[in-house]
């Protein structure tokens, strides 16, 4: 028994990526390129993007994250719909994602929510920070 404890803290401490936890900063570390991966039903999606103007929520069935690190998270039952004011395009829809929308309580990393902005002007000019 003695010995695998310490084979056990061994690898622990070699290994200390396989311990990492999840934060809030590595969610919103700029300094990597985040994936989104988003399922929804595709007639869903359409019906968002023909009412690009309304805040109706739709279900998305899954939603996965991977940052830094490779570090990743999935999420069940949330809820998407459009956001912004006059930047508005289907083309490129900004999107608010709510966690809770059909889990209460449920969250990535301590956020409830999430604005994913598609950096539109309002005029179907596309435009980077």
């Amino acid at each position: 028994m003695r010995f695998h404890n310490s084979l056990l803290w061994t690898i622990l401490l070699v290994s200390p990526a396989a311990v990492t936890a999840q934060t809030q900063d590595d969610l919103f570390d700029d300094r990597v390129v985040h994936e989104v991966r988003m399922t929804m039903d595709p007639t869903k999606w359409q019906t968002l993007l023909n009412n690009i103007l309304d805040s109706t929520d739709y279900p998305v069935d899954t939603f996965v994250w991977k940052g830094p690190r490779n570090l990743s998270a999935t999420l069940n039952d949330i809820t998407i719909h459009s956001r912004g004011y006059g930047s508005r395009d289907a083309r490129k829809p900004g999107l608010h994602v709510g966690f809770d929308g059909q889990v209460t309580g449920q969250n990535l990393l301590g956020e409830s929510s999430l604005e994913l902005k598609s950096n539109t002007d309002g005029d179907g000019q596309f435009f980077s920070n």
